[in-house]
């Protein structure tokens, strides 16, 4: 992890900004959806609030597929390897 680079927005770049805006709201949108499955006992509401998470997790992604200018082939690579980090239990 060490040489892993971290995307630092430039204020100056209205594209970069747009994405970390946007990549902001969907992180607060999806604590709020883990917090909402943590609180419910309903297993339907569970299930919905499970794949609302999955299609955020899966929009975080292109985010900052995008921020990093990641190429479809080495966006195929990060997939492939599954270098996702394991879902979050609740």
């Amino acid at each position: 992890m060490e040489k892993v680079p971290i995307k630092v927005s430039d204020p100056a770049k209205p594209r970069e900004m747009n994405l970390h805006d946007h990549l902001v709201d969907l992180v607060k949108r999806i604590i709020g959806r883990y917090e909402t499955l943590g609180k419910s006992k309903n297993p339907q509401e569970r299930t919905s609030i499970q794949r609302e998470i999955n299609s955020l997790d899966n929009e975080i992604d292109r985010v900052v597929y995008q921020l990093y200018d990641l190429t479809p082939s080495e966006i195929s690579i990060l997939e492939r390897d599954n270098f996702k980090s394991a879902p979050l239990q609740v």
